[in-house]
């Protein structure tokens, strides 16, 4: 997430001095520390009030925080009038520190500038001070005793709080009964349909069973009369959605690899025509040519991924006889079916050949007319295509898009995007953040409270944030 630096100064209203400097008059007020760039800006006033005209203090500051961290910064000297004097006879006139004469209640600023480090953020204030009388030289170490100013913060960071977890667009009844049935498909997909029979047919078809050598669909084997029931459901969804259009019924028919490929020619052919009859007595407008009718013959391919997927001993064995393309389809069934005394074979007969007798893989294609598109993924992973510019789905474009932007600091355009939704709760935290990071904590504020009320947990933390900068003195 993007960072808001707030450059301020901590004040320290009251007059401080140290246990030494209160003996001979100097006392520190109005302790500031501020960020400024790659700089850390220490500044205070000191006052003097009864230095000796024969003395000489040298005064220099030191910040530190509580883990040990030290930085001295530059020395001041006060000095009293005859002792200036003294020193300017003797060559004693110190050329890299700031000198002032001492007058009573006199006031001199102090100001210095260090490379700004990263444990400055939290700092106190404490002055090393050296006195210099006509007999005799005392100094005190600069103590967290005899502190300037505790705890003076240089800056607050603002760090955002936001989800950047994109909405699910709201979807028409056609895209989410798309996403419910694998076998309902936008026509973006109609040039796959051969690979996804062959590689996916399992969970991007529907599939009607069909008894052995039989033609005729019959409603009390497994699933078949749900099935049927869903794919003509879709064409009245897809009625019903004013955008949309049917295009096209893909049957893709088969038959197991069992008996003579001429017949099973035969069969898979008869089961795609009775599969096509149903559809056109239950549509209500019947069109034969929105019909793809595919003759898949043998399904050597749903042989293959059964007996892949078996753990059958002479697994190896059988999908070798099966990938042996250049044996004619007949000489193989005779291998598959001779294969250590037939035992395999049979194994298939029971277990794998049942869902090979069906009457083809079924896929329904639509078309929507779109002005626009984006891809989506559905929650099965398959991409799907979704207008953004519809009206139901103007606020979820517009809030996931602000996420990115959000993520890249960009609030300028977050509030262009978002304001026009500003009457949705979910768009109010997002344009809060965008508000307290171009500093308009007042708008920031608002928002994050309507958030919050609403029960938005990432607005409260907001709100601290907030809290946490007012606390500063601009």
């Amino acid at each position: 997430m993007k960072r808001f630096i707030i450059l301020f100064a901590c004040i320290v209203a009251t007059t401080l001095t140290t246990a030494f400097a209160k003996d001979y008059g100097v006392a520190f007020r109005e302790a500031m520390i501020a960020r400024d760039g790659d700089n850390l800006r220490v500044s205070f006033t000191i006052d003097s009030m009864r230095i000796s005209t024969n003395d000489r203090v040298l005064l220099t500051p030191v910040i530190y925080d509580a883990m040990g961290h030290v930085k001295e910064l530059k020395p001041i000297m006060l000095v009293g009038k005859q002792r200036n004097i003294y020193d300017q006879r003797a060559g004693n006139m110190t050329p890299n520190i700031e000198r002032h004469i001492a007058r009573k209640n006199s006031h001199y600023s102090y100001v210095d500038r260090v490379p700004y480090e990263d444990w400055m953020q939290y700092v106190s204030l404490s002055m090393s001070e050296t006195l210099e009388g006509c007999c005799q030289t005392t100094t005190q170490v600069a103590t967290n005793e005899g502190a300037v100013a505790k705890g003076l913060l240089a800056y607050y960071q603002m760090t955002p709080h936001f989800l950047a977890t994109p909405l699910d667009y709201e979807l028409s009844e056609l895209e989410q009964y798309d996403i419910e049935n694998p076998f309902l498909h936008p026509m973006e997909d109609y040039e796959n349909r051969y690979d996804v029979l062959v590689k996916d047919r399992d969970n991007a078809a529907g599939k009607v069973l069909f008894k052995v050598g039989k033609s005729d669909i019959d409603m009390s084997m497994a699933n078949n009369a749900e099935m049927l029931d869903l794919m003509t459901n879709a064409f009245r969804v897809i009625e019903r959605d004013t955008s949309a259009i049917l295009r096209k019924i893909v049957i893709a028919a088969y038959a197991s690899p069992e008996g003579t490929l001429a017949f099973n020619t035969r069969l898979a052919a008869a089961r795609a025509m009775s599969v096509q009859q149903y559809f056109l007595n239950v549509m209500d407008r019947p069109d034969p040519n929105l019909f793809e009718l595919i003759n898949g013959r043998e399904d050597w391919v749903g042989l293959r991924q059964a007996v892949d997927k078996s753990t059958m001993p002479e697994k190896a064995q059988i999908l070798n006889i099966i990938d042996s393309y250049s044996m004619e389809q007949e000489v193989r069934k005779t291998r598959l079916q001779q294969l250590n005394g037939g035992a395999p074979y049979k194994y298939m007969l029971e277990n794998f050949y049942p869902p090979l007798r069906n009457g083809g893989y079924l896929q329904i294609f639509y078309e929507v007319q779109r002005k626009t598109a984006v891809s989506w993924t559905d929650s099965r992973g398959r991409e799907v295509w979704i207008d953004p510019n519809l009206p139901r789905n103007q606020f979820v474009t517009a809030y996931n898009k602000s996420a990115g932007l959000l993520v890249d600091g960009n609030y300028e355009e977050v509030l262009t995007t978002l304001l026009p939704h500003k009457d949705d709760s979910r768009a109010w935290n997002y344009l809060g953040v965008a508000y307290m990071m171009k500093g308009d904590k007042a708008s920031a504020t608002s928002y994050f409270q309507k958030a919050q009320a609403n029960g938005d947990k990432e607005a409260a933390k907001n709100l601290e944030e907030i809290s946490w900068s007012n606390k500063i003195k601009m």
